[in-house]
């Protein structure tokens, strides 16, 4: 009689699920409202919840995903986070003065330069090295640093 009651209870339980729907997400969304560029931090965003028919693979379920990013657009108070809502925020800026490194082997030769567009870090910016004018393709190490992409 045990094993009876076990199996119709969990009968009634998909059962009961399939009529209901689909369960429930927690994901994390906007707490209070948002405008473009601003920074995202704890006190921007709370825990909400989304039917897992509505989730979709753009959705950010995990708010360490959020720590550091800037909102790209106006969020409202409950809206939940999107991939393509957030940026990393630009450590380099156009006209900044930079080092660029050049590494091949042992040696390792630094150059002034300046960089030609705005970047965040890992990313690839363009820099002019005023001594030759040339153009040079250089990732972005930290604030200050940058690193040749190709010789």
């Amino acid at each position: 009689m045990l094993r009876i009651r076990g199996v119709f209870l969990c009968l009634f339980c998909i059962i009961s699920f399939l009529c209901s729907g689909f369960a429930s997400v927690n994901i994390p969304v906007v707490k209070g409202d948002l405008s473009a560029g601003q920074a995202i931090t704890s006190a921007n965003w709370g825990w909400g919840s989304i039917s897992e028919k509505k989730l979709t693979r753009f959705i950010i379920l995990d708010p360490l995903q959020l720590s550091g990013m800037l909102s790209r657009y106006i969020k409202r108070s409950g809206d939940p986070f999107y991939r393509g809502d957030v940026t990393i925020p630009d450590v380099i800026h156009n006209q900044d003065k930079l080092t660029l490194t050049v590494r091949t082997g042992r040696v390792q030769v630094s150059v002034p330069v300046i960089a030609l567009k705005n970047g965040a870090l890992g990313c690839t910016i363009r820099v002019l090295n005023p001594a030759t004018q040339k153009i040079l393709d250089a990732v972005i190490i930290d604030s200050r640093n940058v690193e040749v992409l190709f010789n």
